[in-house]
């Protein structure tokens, strides 16, 4: 191999490795971003996924394994109805890179659309979203075909189908923070009556 071609390998390489990296988020920008926006919605945050899968031979479930705690996400807004799904690197191997997803906000607050774009290989899912309690996020979908083949090569065969059930908990910012319970400083904090007894100042009530 010439010097020239050895050369381009390597630079191709290193290209390769920033490029794997210039697509993770690190966490503490995450932080700095939602300590300092005015205002979130309350999908956005750090997230702990976890997921659910369940495998079916026509209607009959053949099997179901839970994997908890299997990766840690982000979510920020990406425009005025978009929140993109954010890589911070952690977790679990298997779910970086080769996908794209975002969830979009509904008419109906803790309603919202998931979607995504898988590559390598290509499919598309879709699925409805609820966020409760400002801490479950909870949606699913059946994956492709295209991965069914994929994933089980030879051992696919038609009538075999592959459910997956996403449980986020949410793991930042805090619930009871000053950007999500917000108090009135003109509002009227009490109450009551009340006489004075004596010149030193001493006051009786009820």
């Amino acid at each position: 191999m010439n010097m020239k071609k050895r050369t381009l390998i390597v630079i191709f390489s290193i290209f390769l490795v920033f490029n794997s990296f210039s697509q993770i988020t690190s966490k503490s920008s995450l932080i700095n971003y939602f300590d300092n926006a005015q205002s979130l919605d309350p999908i956005e945050g750090l997230w702990s996924l976890n997921v659910v899968r369940t495998l079916y031979y026509f209607d009959d479930i053949i099997g179901q394994e839970t994997e908890e705690v299997r990766s840690d996400w982000g979510i920020k807004r990406f425009d005025k109805l978009k929140f993109k799904v954010i890589n911070i690197g952690e977790g679990s191997n298997e779910d970086k890179g080769d996908f794209n997803a975002f969830f979009e906000s509904s008419a109906i607050d803790g309603f919202y659309t998931y979607k995504v774009n898988f590559s390598n290989p290509n499919w598309y899912a879709k699925a409805n979203a609820e966020l409760t309690n400002g801490f479950i996020l909870e949606y699913g979908y059946f994956v492709d075909e295209v991965y069914m083949k994929t994933a089980y090569k030879k051992d696919y065969r038609q009538g075999l189908k592959l459910h997956w059930k996403f449980i986020w908990i949410k793991k930042y910012p805090k619930l009871n923070t000053s950007k999500n319970i917000e108090k009135n400083e003109n509002e009227w904090a009490g109450n009551g009556t009340g006489f004075f007894i004596s010149k030193d100042g001493y006051l009786a009530t009820n």
